[in-house]
């Protein structure tokens, strides 16, 4: 007996979502879903333009800095000799 009702019960609830989302829910969906990663790769590329210069500037402050222990270092051991 219990299985006679539980039948249409769940028949029912699972074709419930068929019924709530029209093809106009889901195209509203989908459209927004497309505008939602069309954003996502437009911040991607600018902050992912934003990360590369601030590594290119974080490299060029190494290497002068780099440069300067170098220079340091030269100076140093020729005045060790003098």
């Amino acid at each position: 007996m219990w299985g006679i009702h539980f039948f249409p019960q769940s028949a029912v609830i699972s074709l419930l979502p068929a019924f709530v989302w029209s093809p106009v829910e889901y195209e509203r969906r989908h459209e927004e879903a497309s505008e939602n990663l069309a954003r996502a790769r437009r911040e991607a590329r600018e902050f992912g333009l934003q990360r590369r210069d601030e590594i290119k500037e974080r490299v060029r402050e190494f290497r002068r800095l780099e440069e300067e222990s170098r220079v340091a270092f030269e100076t140093d051991k020729v005045e060790e000799r003098d």
